[in-house]
């Protein structure tokens, strides 16, 4: 997996780490590689759990009783994840993608090109 391969591409920086993994994410230029949903709510991952092959794997991975684990860590979370994970990805859409939060083009810094998304 290239997330747990950061650290022999050259010039990627570690961004976060975790006891399961090494490397959780790293930005190499102006690209980014997160190896979890930052954004994801207690609804979302209730939904996740109504995928059987989804709870199959997680419990295969972290044992019985991972996917109630799991949606208890979101739900405890989601308050500082889902606020973070938005301010993470509008700020690399405005200074990496050259979106401005208000719709409009960033301005372009020296040596880019300002746009839109498509």
């Amino acid at each position: 997996m290239l997330v747990e391969q950061a650290q022999d591409i050259a010039g990627a920086v570690q961004l976060a780490r975790s006891d399961a993994y090494e490397q959780q994410a790293f930005a190499l230029g102006r690209a980014y590689a997160l190896q979890f949903h930052l954004e994801v709510d207690a609804a979302l991952a209730a939904r996740w759990m109504e995928v059987p092959e989804y709870v199959t794997e997680l419990e295969e991975l972290a044992g019985p009783g991972a996917p109630a684990a799991m949606l208890e860590q979101v739900t405890a979370h989601e308050h500082r994840s889902v606020p973070l994970a938005r301010e993470l990805f509008g700020r690399w859409l405005e200074r990496v993608a050259g979106v401005a939060g208000s719709g409009e083009p960033a301005r372009a810094r020296p040596g880019q090109a300002a746009g839109r998304l498509p």
